[in-house]
């Protein structure tokens, strides 16, 4: 069984259930968690409050998980989940009623979550939308060759969402997303196309700047090796955070290209998994 655990409920569940649609339409026993907290909440949580920085944590995901009640967690054990993904903002505007934190104990705490959640089949695998999730519409009519050199104010963030509205001609996710039942949109049909054909752009762009930012080459990676979780996040702190600015990255595509065999890539992009 693999574990999806989102930030978010409404956008990353569209988003998710394209992907699914489009990319892996054979995926058996999943489970779609919203969380419905940022990650450094959930960091707080698995450390007793923050009062423990042992790597090893002192309070099992799932069992956090279930406090939400959701039925589909119900019964499950941990050892049933053979793969978990989890979804998450950077999200540095962060505040917390229980502690000051500064942005070096928003990084420290994101670069510990990420050093725990490094294995899909271990402890789970993170995934970091930068800024948040609206990242994956901050893009000028497709292709947008312009793409790679995209980055958005720190002290702005706030306002990242609106602002990704107005930036961006695609004023809805409608032109990566459906909102009914997935058979109102055929492959085949021309509507089915277009949302193909905008996932592949969309795809080609972050693989491009994700390999920029991490190589300064922008190509399609030549390895998943070169533009991983934690080499993206040590850039965004090293590089983007001392200028005062965020990358714009979704995580979405960055989750794809881990999820298939680079064999699969090499031989086109639109790809579907096996099972």
């Amino acid at each position: 069984m693999i574990l999806f655990v989102f930030e978010g409920n409404r956008r990353e569940k569209e988003i998710f259930l394209t992907m699914e649609y489009l990319f892996f339409p054979g995926i058996k026993d999943r489970i779609i968690h919203s969380y419905g907290g940022n990650i450094y909440d959930l960091y707080c949580r698995m450390t007793d409050g923050g009062a423990s920085e042992d790597p090893l944590y002192n309070v099992g995901l799932m069992s956090i998980l279930k406090e939400s009640g959701n039925p589909e967690l119900a019964d499950v054990k941990e050892s049933d989940i053979s793969e978990t993904y989890l979804f998450f903002d950077y999200d540095l505007q962060h505040r917390s009623k229980r502690e000051e934190l500064t942005a070096d104990d928003l990084h420290r705490r994101l670069e510990a979550m990420l050093e725990f959640f490094d294995n899909e089949t271990e402890n789970g695998k993170l995934y970091i939308n930068y800024p948040c999730v609206e990242a994956i519409r901050y893009t000028q009519a497709l292709p947008d060759p312009s793409y790679h050199t995209y980055r958005f104010p720190i002290s702005q963030l706030t306002s990242f969402k609106k602002q990704s509205s107005i930036f961006s001609p695609y004023k809805t996710l409608d032109f990566i997303t459906f909102r009914y039942n997935r058979s109102f949109i055929p492959k085949n049909t021309e509507a089915g196309k277009t949302l193909q054909g905008n996932w592949n752009h969309l795809i080609t762009q972050n693989l491009e700047k994700a390999s920029f930012i991490c190589t300064e080459a922008k190509t399609f990676p030549r390895a998943k090796k070169d533009v991983v979780q934690p080499r993206i996040f040590c850039k965004q702190v090293s590089d983007f955070y001392p200028e005062g600015y965020s990358i714009i990255l979704s995580a979405f595509p960055l989750f794809l290209f881990d999820y298939f065999p680079i064999a699969k890539w090499r031989d086109g992009i639109d790809c579907q998994h096996d099972s």
